[in-house]
């Protein structure tokens, strides 16, 4: 089953989609959730379907997926140039947050998977967030806080709330 819907971030509508596994739609099993978290200035379909794909591919291997597009990516609201890295974070918890209350879903089982810059952004949201069981990066920034610097103008504020005692591994 493959569910489109908007998750609100202060006052933005974040568009996703939801892909469970067939036959709950009562909601009567609990599913591990594995929310996508794209790279820079891509969306919740990805290139050539790449995040469709995947997440068909998981949820016949009995996962959730929750895919959505950062404020100014997709079908989301917003310009994506007015984000800085903490928005990114900001936004992931906040589908965690929708993930998590879905009554199909497995609270204490979810995953993030980064590709590229939402690489970092997984790796920085899981740091910070207890909800989160296990991350995967695929095709991750390889120094993360200086690509983003770059990319988005990210200026280090806030560095060590994020990341904690793992800077070394970040900079």
């Amino acid at each position: 089953m493959v569910t489109s819907d908007c998750i609100l971030w202060k006052g933005r509508i974040l568009a996703h989609t939801l892909n469970l596994p067939h036959g709950n739609e009562e909601g009567e099993n609990k599913f591990p959730l594995i929310i996508i978290c794209h790279g820079f200035t891509s969306t919740r379909i990805g290139v050539d379907r790449l995040f469709v794909k995947t997440a068909q591919a998981l949820v016949k291997l009995g996962f959730a997926v929750l895919r959505f597009d950062y404020a100014g990516c997709g079908e989301s609201e917003g310009e994506y140039g007015d984000n800085e890295f903490a928005c990114f974070i900001d936004q992931t918890k906040e589908a965690i947050s929708f993930g998590s209350k879905l009554t199909n879903i497995d609270k204490h089982a979810i995953t993030l998977i980064g590709h590229s810059l939402g690489g970092a952004v997984a790796v920085c949201t899981a740091a910070d967030d207890e909800r989160i069981s296990n991350v995967i990066t695929w095709s991750a920034v390889s120094k993360p806080f200086a690509d983003i610097k770059e990319i988005v103008g990210y200026n280090g504020e806030h560095l060590d709330e994020m990341i904690g005692s793992s800077r070394q591994l970040f900079l």
